[in-house]
Parts: C-alpha cells; structure tokens; sequence
C-alpha cells in the first residue's frame, strides 16, 4: 500500500540512471550518483547520511550528452536504509528542465531489436524481441 501511495504522488516518469553528480552543501562538495531520475527529482546515493530532511542542496548533474552540467537546487528527504535520498528540484532553469526532460523521454523510448551473430553464438538485447527468422 505505501508503495501505491508513493507512485501516486510522482507526476513525471522516473529512470533507473547511474549519472554522477555533485552536492554542495554547505560550501562542502559531496561527490555521488543519481540511481533514479525524473525532471523534477531523483534518488541519489553518496551524500552524507545524516542529512536532516528538508535540507537544500546545490547540485551540478552531468547528463551524457550535454555540453554543460544541469544545475539545480534541490531538498534532500532521506530514503529508508539511510543510504539513499531523495532529492526533489527546487531552483532548476528551464532550460535544465527541457534537457532533464529530453534525456528521460530518449531513455524510455523503445529501442529497435538488436541482434549479434558471430559464428553459432547470437546474442540479443535483453530489453529487445528476438528477430524473425526467415
């Protein structure tokens, strides 16, 4: 239940990631990486576990593809387990949201079938339908 609870509050689609990042808080860079993103939050591990909830967090997000980091404020809410946090957007330029945005929707687009052969081995992409054969 508390999970249908937690997907009911989510208004963008999330992706599972391993991007890194820095936090600065308090002057102080924490190094990390984002295991979850949408274009107005993400969970990330690394950042120091004794962050209250509530605090605000500067971070440079490094998306492939982009010429720059996103830059972002965000406020911390700590996950259970105490590794992770959750990190809802605060301050974020339109311009971070358009390329948030555009790096979920390329992510969550199905990718066309793939299919390796060497010899007798092939090797298919797991997300992907094994070609017919003809």
């Amino acid at each position: 239940m508390a999970s249908s609870t937690r997907l009911e509050r989510r208004r963008f689609p999330r992706i599972p990631v391993s991007l890194s990042l820095v936090g600065h808080i308090d002057d102080r860079p924490f190094p990390c990486r984002a295991r979850e993103l949408s274009e107005d939050a993400m969970i990330v591990e690394g950042l120091d576990p004794a962050l209250d909830a509530g605090t605000f967090i500067q971070l440079d997000l490094f998306i492939p593809g982009s010429a720059r980091p996103v830059w972002a404020v965000a406020e911390s809410a700590p996950l259970r387990g105490g590794k992770q946090q959750l990190l809802s957007f605060c301050i974020l330029l339109d311009s971070d949201r358009d390329a948030l945005r555009a790096f979920v929707d390329r992510r969550r687009r199905p990718r066309r079938a793939e299919c390796v052969r060497l010899g007798s081995v092939e090797i298919v992409r797991p997300e992907a339908q094994p070609p017919t054969m003809n």
